[in-house]
């Protein structure tokens, strides 16, 4: 792909996480292992946020580098970028329901993975993203050690005060490249991710193709997918009670694969162009565990704001 298409179909956050995502392919992940429970989210000095070009789902002006936000039992949590790439972080919420960055949270999650989404399913938070893997190796006749060829695999986390629980995702080792790209819950609490991948391409970096998971008893089920997508994104979640699907962004357009009318309808929602007084609204990121909830930030501040929801 080129450039220019890049520039045009990913928003920057999306085109930051795959290049990293590469770099970490390139690096390897030979000494990766997801062990058992450890302890879980503590809280840290805080980190000085990115605000470098492409580092964030804003632009440069914005006042929160804010890629994702969650809620769990009155704690806001969200994820930022920084200039180590994205970290979990605190969130401060005053009276006026204004929004900053508080202490940074670590998080015993393996060091190369690589973060991307948030959400909370069953009151616990969800942190999916990417992370290495080996994929195969090959010989060549001027080195005596094989060469090693990395890709990067979904993978998810439960994440609680106490430990980090690594959830069994669905088989994407065919894929060179697959990360998971957003996390929901439906009405009756069941887990649902979407997995962008490459769609069977042997050496492609990028979301060629979608998967929409939902987990039932004994493992997963697809309630949706694309493929030949080209370089697509960014793609979205779109859950309705139990009806599942997925809008996606590609240069042919936009469009909603899934569950049908019902899915539709839940699809667009939008904020009062007065949401921030006289502050420009740059980007807006719900808030996954609060229906209807978003913060909306602007160039000069971020606030909670409530949703407002129209018929396709």
């Amino acid at each position: 792909m080129n450039d220019e298409h890049d520039e045009k179909f990913l928003d920057p956050s999306r085109r930051r996480f795959l290049q990293h995502a590469a770099a970490l392919a390139a690096v390897g992940a030979a000494s990766i292992v997801v062990g058992p429970a450890a302890p879980g989210v503590a809280a840290q000095q805080v980190a000085e946020p990115s605000s470098a070009p492409g580092d964030c789902d804003c632009s440069d002006d914005s006042a929160l580098p804010l890629l994702a936000a969650a809620a769990v039992n009155g704690e806001y949590t969200a994820l930022a970028s920084t200039s180590q790439g994205p970290r979990l972080f605190s969130l401060a919420i005053d009276d006026a329901r204004n929004v900053r960055l508080g202490a940074q949270l670590s998080v015993a999650v393996p060091a190369e993975f690589e973060p991307s989404a948030l959400g909370v399913v069953r009151t616990r938070l969800v942190l999916g993203g990417g992370l290495p893997f080996l994929a195969r190796s090959y010989q060549v006749d001027d080195q005596a050690d094989p060469i090693p060829v990395f890709g990067v695999g979904p993978a998810a986390f439960f994440l609680d005060r106490a430990m980090v629980e690594p959830i069994a995702l669905p088989d994407m080792s065919a894929q060179i490249f697959a990360t998971v790209g957003e996390i929901a819950e439906t009405s009756s609490g069941t887990l649902v991710l979407m997995i962008e991948h490459s769609g069977g391409e042997a050496e492609s970096r990028y979301a060629a193709a979608v998967d929409v998971f939902e987990e039932v008893p004994g493992g997963w089920a697809v309630r949706a997918s694309a493929r030949d997508l080209g370089e697509s994104g960014p793609n979205r979640l779109v859950v309705n009670g139990t009806d599942i699907g997925v809008e996606l962004n590609t240069s042919q357009g936009r469009q909603l694969v899934g569950a049908g009318a019902s899915v539709a309808r839940a699809a667009t929602r939008s904020l009062s162009p007065d949401v921030l007084g006289g502050d420009e609204v740059v980007s807006v990121v719900p808030v996954a565990g609060l229906s209807g909830l978003s913060i909306a930030i602007g160039k000069r501040s971020a606030r909670l704001v409530e949703e407002v929801s129209h018929v396709l």
